[in-house]
């Protein structure tokens, strides 16, 4: 029997849940059953945070470059959010994510930042500077409570 269906490391468990490393990459498996949460695909994997995980993949941003006159390829870390169920929620895309209260997220791309609930549906478009966003938060909020009235 082949040892390659088993993962190589599997890490402590947080409120039930374990990450696991598997050929480089990265996945959650529930710590009581054994089943697998989320398949090992992304090179990063943050604990949840309120049912919600922030998971990073690398991209190659640009082709082989030579520096000091070692050819290498350079790379960029794109992030998501996935929730327990390991359902993408947000595509690994964005440069940053950040946690915010009230089940949002603050997320950055090419330095412009927007605003997401966890369900992936845009509160604010991005579009705006951080300060912008730190400084209206209270209009952000407003913003969702009348999208879920209407």
């Amino acid at each position: 029997m082949s040892n390659d269906n088993y993962p190589i490391m599997i890490f402590l468990p947080i409120n039930g849940i374990s990450k696991f490393m598997k050929n480089n990459k990265f996945g959650f498996i529930d710590a009581k059953t054994g089943k697998v949460i989320c398949e090992p695909i992304y090179d990063d994997l943050n604990i949840f945070n309120n049912g919600f995980s922030i998971v990073t993949i690398k991209k190659i941003k640009t082709s082989w470059v030579v520096i000091n006159g070692i050819q290498e390829a350079i790379w960029v870390r794109c992030n998501g959010i996935i929730n327990k169920k390991g359902e993408e929620i947000l595509e690994p895309i964005y440069d940053n994510i950040y946690y915010a209260k009230d089940n949002l997220f603050i997320v950055e791309l090419n330095y412009k930042f927007g605003v997401f609930d966890n369900t992936g549906k845009i509160i604010l478009p991005i579009e705006y500077s951080h300060d912008y966003i730190l400084d209206n938060w209270k209009m952000v909020i407003r913003r969702l409570k009348l999208r879920e009235i209407v």
